[in-house]
């Protein structure tokens, strides 16, 4: 399913810049569940982390190769406490013999994962390999921007979300206006799975009952969604619509801020400063009046 939903359009690796064959990314991660190359809790994730996973942005052929290499080379790698630290296989330098990392065609004539820890680079190439280096034996991440800089988020053995070669935190990951803060909501942060899930689902049932026309029905699952799992932010958003439909937002907005204000006090279910002014903003402004 992580596979279906994170492919189901032209997906194209970073490198060799050429797209990635579903069905081989698939093969790859079941292949390697099989035989237990896999670390953490792979086998236990929700098809959402999952997707945090299989989206590897190299191609199919280079993350057979960057696991065979650090298997043969660096095994210490695998180890859980040291698979998030890929950067350091990469030595921080900013030209390569084809030219400057910013100006492009760094690692010409051959953009492979095996160029890239040859000729390094900066911060993007340190966070990259972070990143598939840690989706390549099965843990959840992807990198952010920081001002002028370049991190990655991922999914520690200590199951929560951290920052990898962070310099500037959480609040100034990604931008303080961007969708990140509605990113992590959306994903599971320090809670119980099945509460969560649970959560999801009665989001997505509501959808349907609404499709249906019965918005009675949607207008109650709904309320058992953001009651399962107050961050989840798809619940909030099917609760919204409902409420919209049947001219019953009276107090919503309300009630959405002490939500999130509540868990902002008591720093429930994250692991970082998010900024949750602009997630109950991005909510409020959708109730209609």
């Amino acid at each position: 399913m992580a596979v279906a939903l994170d492919f189901a359009h032209n997906v194209i690796a970073w490198l060799p810049y050429k797209p990635i064959d579903p069905l081989g990314r698939y093969e790859i991660y079941a292949e390697a569940f099989a035989d237990h190359t896999l670390i953490g809790t792979f086998g236990d994730y929700s098809a959402q982390m999952l997707r945090d996973v299989v989206d590897d942005r190299i191609s199919n052929a280079g993350m057979k190769w960057l696991r065979s290499y650090i298997l043969a080379h660096d095994s210490i790698l695998t180890d859980s406490a040291n698979l998030n630290k890929g950067w350091s296989l990469i030595k921080y330098i900013a030209n390569s013999p084809y030219g400057n990392v910013q100006v492009g065609g760094f690692y010409e004539p051959s953009p492979t994962i095996w160029n890239m820890l040859r000729y390094s680079g900066v911060c993007g190439a340190a966070s990259k390999t972070s990143q598939f280096l840690l989706n390549a034996f099965g843990e959840p991440a992807y990198v952010v921007g920081q001002p002028g800089h370049c991190a990655y988020v991922f999914f520690y053995i200590n199951n929560q979300w951290e920052l990898g070669y962070n310099i500037d935190g959480w609040q100034q990951t990604a931008g303080a206006t961007s969708n990140l803060p509605e990113m992590f909501n959306g994903t599971q942060l320090n809670m119980n799975q099945f509460t969560k899930d649970k959560s999801y689902l009665l989001a997505f049932k509501a959808e349907a009952d609404m499709s249906r026309d019965d918005y009675g029905q949607a207008l109650s699952d709904a309320q058992q969604a953001v009651a399962r799992a107050p961050n989840n932010v798809e619940a909030w958003d099917a609760y919204i619509k409902v409420a919209n439909y049947l001219h019953e937002t009276s107090g919503l907005e309300e009630k959405i801020e002490d939500t999130f204000k509540f868990l902002e006090s008591t720093n429930m279910s994250y692991s970082g400063g998010l900024n949750y002014d602009n997630i109950i903003s991005s909510l409020t402004s959708k109730i209609k009046s």
